[in-house]
C-alpha cells in the first residue's frame, strides 16, 4: 500500500492477472450500453458521511530533514465541505515513502477527490464487454439511469462460465478533475 500511495495507484486483478494503474486520468475507451447488459443493474450512491471526508492531512518523510516524518499542508476542499452541509470530516494519510511535501499534498488531493466520486455501478453483461479490461474508463448508457457524460472506471470484472457465459462488471465513477490542479 505504501508503494501504491506514492503514485496514487491501484492494484487491480482480472482473471488472475494483476494490473497496476497509475494515478492519472485516462479518457473513456467506449460505452457499455443497455444492449450489453443482462438483467438488473445495481447503482450504489453516496456512502454514509462517516465513510467520506472533505479535509485531508498527513505525514511524509522529508528528504530535507533527514527523512523524518513531517506533516504536509492540510487540504480542505471547500466545495466538498459545502456539499456536506458544512460538516467537516478529516482523513489522515500516511505517505511514508514520499519525500516531498509538494508531492504529498498533490497525492492527498487526489485521494480526497477520488473518494468524492462515489457512484458505483454493478451489472451483468454479455461477452461484448470483454473487450474492456480492469482499469479502463467507459461511459454507461442505460435508459433508467441518467448518467449522461459521467465516466466510470472498471474496477472489477468476473467471467461467469456456463451454457450462457456472462461477465460481472463493477464500475466506479471517475473524472479528470480528480487529477487536475496538482
Amino acid at each position: 500500500d505504501n508503494i501504491l500511495a506514492t503514485m496514487a495507484a491501484k492494484l487491480l486483478v482480472q482473471n488472475g492477472q494483476y494490473f497496476l494503474i497509475g494515478g492519472e486520468y485516462v479518457g473513456p475507451s467506449g460505452t457499455i450500453s443497455s444492449d450489453d447488459m443482462i438483467g438488473e443493474v445495481s447503482v450504489q450512491g453516496k456512502p454514509p458521511s462517516r465513510e467520506t471526508f472533505n479535509i485531508i492531512k498527513g505525514v511524509f518523510s522529508s528528504r530535507n530533514e533527514n527523512f523524518q516524518a513531517r506533516d504536509f499542508e492540510i487540504f480542505e476542499d471547500t466545495n466538498a465541505i459545502s456539499q456536506d452541509d458544512n460538516e467537516k470530516s478529516t482523513a489522515d494519510l500516511q505517505l511514508n515513502l514520499v519525500t516531498s511535501g509538494a508531492q504529498a499534498l498533490a497525492l492527498a488531493k487526489i485521494t480526497l477527490r477520488r473518494q468524492r466520486y462515489y457512484t458505483k455501478v454493478s451489472m451483468t453483461c454479455n461477452l461484448k464487454v470483454f473487450k474492456y479490461k480492469v482499469g479502463d474508463t467507459v461511459y454507461i448508457d442505460h435508459p433508467q439511469y441518467n448518467f449522461g457524460s459521467r465516466k466510470f472506471e472498471i474496477v472489477d470484472m468476473k467471467m461467469n462460465f456456463g451454457p450462457d457465459p456472462t461477465v460481472e462488471v463493477l464500475c466506479q465513477e471517475t473524472d479528470q478533475s480528480i487529477y487536475a490542479d496538482n
